[in-house]
């Protein structure tokens, strides 16, 4: 059968269990989407008072000396639950069993939308052979799949370039990182975007302050900072600035939910039920974004609960994203450089929010309608907002419709705009 997602970790480790006593031989490896995975699914084996096996972890957020601990001699069976990180070009001698999630944490990028969002999604099928592969690379061994055959081979046949699941800007970003440019020594892809694309990426790092001013082959010292982030140079901006401000704890948590699926189910004909749960959780005026952050911290003080989820009709696989999000912005905050801050007002962090989306700043025309103070484009406020505001910011724009000839664009996510004066 296909396996729900939220059942995955439960199901791998009863099968991991009943190989290791079924079979007398052969270490087993587990592939699931990332590092809360991998904990529950050790946290269930371990529960199950399993013996005769060592349990190890394999995810990027390890050290090289935890992540080797799979090379060493173990006493009894090795079961190492892992990420994609062991998919491509790693052969761990003693594996025979290889049981595969199909799952994998990934960047989804959405161009007409300007968002990138980390979500768990189904593997593309070259991807779940070279996972098979694992297993018998140096004795006969078998592969099992937590999914039905024709899920299979629905699934795609090959994995789309991350080239193609990232904002170019942050293509832009890591390749001066790394020494690199365009003009003066340009590299080449197989998947190449547009010139006019890559013109647009380093236009908007330019507006970021992350170039180099006298060099932009470089970048500056505030791009050195977003390139360690390992998120979209837009919401970097927006948790630099909310360091300085005094709310980055904030910003991050903003961030993480911008990069994730929806907390709340949306649509117009939501049941009655749905619609007097969402009616407890206060509804900003100033930031649909800060409407979200009350809504994740009302869950946090939930404890993130199962049942609190289901009464209130919040998504618990979203706040999961959410924390596991966090986590990687916090190592990238740690990387940079950039101070835990927590507890600015409201007007810290529409600043804060500002500063990531500065070509996004939208003046009332009248009748409802926006304009792109940048680009002149025209938009409305979706129904999902309750900003009320004469100009916004507009962190995500969702759909395109036509009017009258014309297109106009719909914001789903708006912040009011506070003039951000600095020294």
């Amino acid at each position: 059968r296909l396996v729900p997602s939220y059942e995955i970790p439960q199901v791998a480790a009863d099968r991991a269990l009943e190989l290791h006593q079924s079979t007398k031989a052969g270490d087993i490896l587990i592939f699931m989407p990332g590092k809360g995975e991998i904990q529950e699914t050790m946290s269930i084996l371990t529960k199950s008072g399993i013996t005769g096996a060592t349990l190890l972890p394999l995810h990027s957020e390890l050290s090289p000396e935890e992540r080797h601990r799979i090379f060493d001699a173990a006493a009894g069976r090795k079961i190492i639950v892992s990420t994609n990180i062991a998919e491509r070009g790693l052969t761990i001698d003693g594996v025979r069993f290889v049981i595969d999630s199909g799952l994998s944490r990934m960047n989804s990028y959405d161009p007409s939308a300007d968002v990138t969002k980390l979500l768990v999604a189904p593997c593309a099928q070259d991807s779940l052979k070279q996972r098979a592969g694992r297993a018998g690379r140096t004795q006969p061994g078998d592969c099992y799949y937590l999914m039905t055959e024709a899920d299979f081979d629905r699934r795609p046949v090959s994995t789309r370039p991350e080239i193609m699941a990232t904002p170019l800007r942050d293509i832009v970003l890591q390749i001066k990182s790394m020494g690199y440019s365009r003009e003066g020594d340009p590299l080449h892809f197989l998947d190449y975007p547009e010139k006019v694309n890559w013109k647009g990426a380093k236009n908007q790092l330019r507006m970021f302050g992350a170039l180099d001013g006298e060099d932009e082959t470089k970048l500056s010292p505030l791009g050195d900072k977003l390139s360690e982030f390992g998120c979209d140079p837009r919401d970097g901006a927006m948790i630099i600035r909310g360091s300085e401000l005094g709310c980055s704890e904030e910003a991050a948590i903003i961030a993480s939910i911008r990069m994730s699926r929806s907390l709340l189910r949306h649509g117009r004909n939501l049941p009655e039920e749905v619609q007097n749960a969402y009616r407890q959780f206060p509804r900003s005026k100033d930031s649909d974004l800060l409407t979200a952050l009350a809504i994740y911290r009302t869950a946090e003080q939930a404890g993130f609960g199962n049942a609190w989820c289901r009464q209130n009709h919040v998504s618990w696989l979203a706040l999961r994203d959410v924390r596991q999000n966090i986590t990687r912005i916090t190592e990238g905050m740690q990387r940079a450089g950039v101070a835990r801050t927590s507890g600015g007002d409201t007007e810290a962090l529409c600043k804060a929010i500002a500063a990531g989306f500065p070509d996004r700043v939208y003046a009332s025309v009248g009748r409802g309608r926006y304009e792109n103070q940048v680009t002149g484009e025209r938009a409305v406020l979706g129904n999902e907002s309750s900003v009320t505001a004469d100009k916004i910011i507009a962190s995500r724009i969702i759909d395109i419709e036509t009017k009258r000839g014309g297109q106009l664009r719909i914001i789903s996510e708006a912040t009011k705009m506070i003039e951000d004066k600095t020294e």
